[in-house]
């Protein structure tokens, strides 16, 4: 639990259980988290929360307290009382993940894959005992002084889980629709956490914007500034399918595999720590040079100051990067009006070479003279729409920001709503996957695999956009904001890679797939053939 104590309050109790109670350490919809000390004056967490089933409380408590890992912080006691019930943890010193990024800036290199480690161990020891955590984010990984730390991972189990839609930043897709929890929500939970310390910013978006859960169901996250194989490995933890996640002992063992740094070896401390001062209430923020770790003992984890120099650096950046998006949003308004004008080259991933494709914009009609079989999908909700693949051919930019000498593959296939009603217009619905040898080294990190699909093939970042409308209507906007296809209307769906590719490919190697779970009930994935 991050922050100093302040005194307490005159409702607050003096002892639970046998605990004597010295300071509020926060409050929130949980509880209240009080800094106290055992009978041997060790140092320890207190959180009284509401009032659950005895039977429950004891079952979670007896479990929790069989979690022994260096970077969990250890539960120690629980119960139920008349007014409530409590739990009982070690309190670890040191910053949160959250406060050592806003003070210091992310974390990279080195330190960066021993806070990964550090932390999915700490979710394995926690799956282990049969437990979810439900609300791992940056505020419960502190940073102590022996390595990074889990924490608060027995709360969720005794409060219930918090509801989807409140504070959504770090929630897995079956958290935000009501499905059932598991351990594959917390390594959904990790991987975006670890996006955050590897660049500062939510992936998805914060807790207070609106567009956030859309973003976590349908869009694939930035990865930040990670490179090589610690970022595929998040990459694959952020399958929205929650049964195509990997466990959180996988991605232990990929570390390991992956010859990554891991943290050292941590022991437990057996002598009690001395007791935090609690400090007065105060009413302005304290100094930045009198609060937090030192930046070089942040429990293995190395963190930056950013002084006046880093944040004009800081300033610079954000400059640069709102013009790079100026430019991209140009950049798309002139491939959008080209489309009208280009008629593209396709092939198959047979070499078909089909002819005859009218490009056209959403709102003009084109037609198709061949396309591959048809692929019929359905949802739960009773939408069904038919996909047939177009072919694929490469351009050499995708848009300004580009490398000049890039080649990006781009392939379209036609989206038909055959129902006598409008249905949302997904033009994520097929993914193209290619070969990963075909990609730069430094960029397979971002190709994503998805369960069923040959495992030398990943999907790689992508643009899709509407380029033709072939009949039917154009699309329509609803008033939650998304767009949705008329009756009986087909479009022309494009997906351009957003990573180059080092070679031209080969028969089979790209293809379109439909893999989201929304979509699939009879198999893990359905290819979408091309022409041949």
């Amino acid at each position: 639990m991050p922050g100093e104590a302040v005194p307490l309050r005159a409702g607050d109790p003096r002892t639970l259980g046998g605990f004597h109670l010295i300071g509020r350490l926060a409050a929130g919809e949980r509880g209240v988290a009080y800094l106290g000390r055992d009978p041997s004056g060790r140092a320890v967490t207190i959180h009284r929360i509401a009032p659950g089933p005895p039977a429950r409380v004891a079952d979670v408590v007896a479990r929790a307290r069989t979690v022994d890992s260096p970077y969990v912080a250890r539960v120690l006691a629980g119960d139920t009382e008349a007014d409530g019930a409590y739990l009982v943890s070690e309190h670890v010193r040191g910053a949160s993940l959250a406060e050592a990024v806003g003070r210091h800036g992310p974390c990279s290199g080195e330190a960066l894959h021993r806070l990964a480690a550090g932390t999915i161990e700490g979710l394995a020891a926690v799956h282990e005992a049969g437990l979810v955590h439900g609300g791992l984010r940056p505020e419960t990984v502190l940073l102590g002084p022996q390595g990074p730390c889990v924490t608060d991972f027995a709360l969720d189990a005794l409060t219930g889980h918090e509801p989807g839609v409140r504070r959504p930043a770090y929630k897995a897709p079956e958290q935000l629709y009501g499905g059932e929890l598991t351990g594959a929500a917390d390594v959904f939970a990790w991987a975006v956490t670890m996006i955050y310390a590897s660049c500062g910013r939510h992936p998805f978006g914060p807790d207070d914007d609106p567009a956030t859960v859309t973003r976590i169901l349908r869009h694939q996250p930035d990865p930040g500034r990670m490179s090589g194989r610690l970022q595929e490995i998040v990459l694959r933890c952020l399958v929205k399918d929650s049964r195509l996640r990997p466990s959180a002992a996988d991605v232990v063992r990929w570390l390991r595999e992956a010859g990554l740094p891991l943290p050292g070896a941590s022991s437990r401390r057996t002598a009690p720590d001395p007791l935090p001062a609690v400090a007065p209430r105060r009413e302005t923020r304290p100094s930045e040079s009198t609060v937090g770790p030192d930046p070089r003992d942040a429990g293995g984890v190395e963190v930056h100051i950013g002084g006046r120099t880093a944040r004009r650096r800081a300033r610079g950046a954000a400059r640069r990067r709102a013009a790079r998006r100026r430019s991209l949003l140009a950049g798309m308004a002139v491939g959008v009006v080209a489309a009208a004008a280009l008629v593209f080259v396709w092939r198959s991933a047979d070499s078909v070479r089909p002819s005859g494709l009218v490009a056209g914009g959403p709102t003009g009609q084109g037609q198709v003279t061949r396309t591959g079989p048809a692929v019929q999908i359905s949802t739960a909700q009773g939408d069904r729409y038919r996909l047939s693949a177009v072919g694929w051919g490469t351009e050499p930019t995708v848009h300004s920001a580009s490398p000049a000498d890039g080649t990006y593959l781009h392939a379209e296939y036609v989206l038909g709503n055959p129902m006598d009603r409008a249905v949302l217009l997904d033009i994520y619905t097929a993914d193209v996957f290619v070969k990963r040898d075909l990609l730069p080294e430094d960029a397979r990190g971002r190709c994503m695999w998805q369960n069923g699909v040959p495992e030398d093939m990943c999907m790689p970042p992508a643009r899709p956009q509407v380029t033709t409308r072939l009949s039917g209507g154009p699309p329509s906007g609803g008033a939650d904001g998304d767009r949705y296809m008329a009756p009986g209307a087909s479009y022309v769906i494009r997906v351009t890679l957003d990573v180059p590719v080092e070679q031209d490919p080969r028969p089979g190697d790209l293809r379109l797939y439909v893999w989201k779970p929304a979509y699939m009930t009879d198999a893990p994935v359905k290819e979408v053939p091309f022409p041949r």
